[in-house]
């Protein structure tokens, strides 16, 4: 069987075929942009509602192949940005679309396509030393925190006692640079636990340990800790540990020197062929002294006893009183985690941890959540470490109006323009959205100056921060880097094969 001929386009007619593809997928993504939010349905999938940016834009597939091949590259940079920040896909999609559309048109008018990319490139500097210094703002309440979570929460139901509750944990632990870790429960409530933890670059050694492979991932309960400065040699030195923890149901965490390959298979088919066998080995780090001193840390913090040369090393002969105690492990090919009870007498440990058990009366649902708060903890942890700035798109827009250029060609200008214009985009569409006029409205948005931008839900332009209407300095970013990236490698294509 033949397969179907190439069609090749050059110049305009391929930057065309890119630019159309792209505008299929925003023009679909751009009505989910605000804070009144439309949600397509794809029916050609199980039933599922979303706002999502991405998730929409990896739905969208023109039959035309040279236009697919720019939806194609639409939908590659909003998975980029959601795998970065889970949130600002959507706005980097409109950002591209409005660089893409007004560079096509410039480069009708015989602009050369590489001065256009590197006067966007010097700008966007310009633009984001504008927008961090002179518009964003630290974060200095609760509430404030509050507002950027609601901001994800369509449904009011949504924003329950259960976010209230991790926002809440969030501020309280801004300064402890806690690590928040999420968990699936096996019941219906969502429970919040703090640990003491201390972790280390040192992961499993084998995959096989893995209790969550499609995560590449090994995560112990209330394991027993084995801790040993020597190297583990053979099976026959392993067998009273796997005998104890078999007879008990136990999990077993072991830190040693190094395992020989006999021992290490031991180990590995154990774990695989009986299911009362939970065991994860992991190497020590570092060497000599600094090995020593680790070991014997770990050893305090968990109850252990290190089984070593000096104490008559014989596993054969191990008993319950070498063994130590953690809340949980969790490693993963390059790094291992314990977790100790926040009650532990230990405090030396300087990491703290909340473990966040989901809970949920259906799958689908535990799924959401989950993903929800994934995108709170991202989206919070940004707003605390870089700030916020208004939010609407008001952030952008502000910004470009009023950042300095940096020294440009005359054609580069044509570049620095083209990024200007086109952070009017997403403040444009949530306008359209609301059914109101962009280009009046965003007139008056400037008139009044830079703290004031326009409110989806009053429909009124009003003073953005007051409204509460704020996005993380980092998402934003990141969404108009993606989206300057892109569009260069569009306006540079002069071919297309397909």
């Amino acid at each position: 069987m033949s397969l179907p001929p190439k069609t090749i386009l050059f110049d305009q007619k391929a930057l065309a075929a890119l630019t159309y593809g792209i505008s299929q997928v925003v023009e679909i993504a751009a009505i989910t942009l605000g804070q009144i939010q439309h949600s397509p349905h794809n029916s050609a999938t199980q039933s599922q509602i979303t706002s999502d940016g991405s998730q929409i834009a990896q739905n969208i597939t023109p039959q035309n192949p040279h236009e697919n091949l720019g939806a194609s590259m639409a939908k590659e940079m909003a998975a980029k940005i959601r795998e970065t920040t889970k949130d600002g896909s959507t706005t980097g999609l409109l950002l591209l679309r409005a660089l893409v559309v007004e560079g096509g048109i410039k480069i009708a008018t015989g602009k050369k396509p590489k001065a256009l990319n590197l006067g966007m490139e010097k700008a966007l500097e310009a633009l984001l030393n504008e927008l961090k210094k002179n518009l964003s703002s630290p974060i200095r309440t609760l509430i404030e925190i509050k507002n950027i979570a609601k901001s994800l929460t369509n449904d009011p139901l949504e924003f329950n006692q259960e976010v209230e509750t991790l926002l809440e944990k969030c501020w309280d632990e801004r300064e402890k640079k806690t690590a928040f870790i999420l968990e699936e429960s096996e019941t219906q409530k969502t429970t919040f636990k703090h640990y003491r933890s201390i972790n280390f670059n040192q992961g499993y050694t084998s995959r096989y340990f893995c209790t969550h492979p499609e995560k590449s991932l090994a995560i112990l309960k209330n394991p027993l800790i084995f801790i040993t400065d020597q190297k583990i040699r053979s099976a026959q030195e392993i067998f009273p540990l796997l005998q104890t923890i078999a007879e008990t149901n136990q999990e077993l965490f072991i830190l040693a020197d190094d395992i020989d390959e006999e021992a290490l298979s031991t180990l590995i088919f154990n774990t695989l062929k009986n299911s009362l066998i939970k065991v994860v080995a992991v190497n020590a780090p570092y060497r000599n002294e600094g090995k020593k001193e680790f070991l014997q840390k770990i050893a305090s913090l968990t109850g252990a006893n290190i089984l070593s040369e000096k104490k008559d090393f014989s596993l054969n002969a191990m008993h319950h009183e070498y063994l130590g105690r953690a809340a949980q492990v969790i490693a993963t090919k390059n790094k291992t985690t314990l977790f100790l009870d926040s009650s532990s007498p230990h405090k030396n440990l300087h990491e703290s941890s909340v473990i966040i058990q989901i809970g949920a009366a259906t799958a689908s649902e535990k799924m959401q959540k989950k993903e929800l708060f994934e995108k709170i903890l991202i989206l919070i942890t940004a707003a605390l470490e870089g700030g916020v700035v208004p939010g609407g798109g008001a952030g952008l827009l502000h910004a470009a109006q009023t950042f300095a250029l940096p020294k440009l060609s005359k054609e580069e200008l044509d570049g620095a323009e083209l990024l200007r214009k086109a952070c009017e985009a997403p403040f444009r569409q949530i306008v359209q959205n609301t059914g109101k006029n962009p280009s009046a409205t965003l007139q008056e948005v400037l008139a009044k100056g830079k703290h004031f931008g326009f409110n989806a839900v009053s429909e009124q332009v009003e003073n953005i921060f007051e409204a509460g209407i704020i996005d993380p300095v980092t998402i934003v970013e990141n969404s108009l880097r993606h989206a300057v990236s892109m569009a260069s490698k569009v306006l540079l294509t002069d071919t297309l094969i397909a």
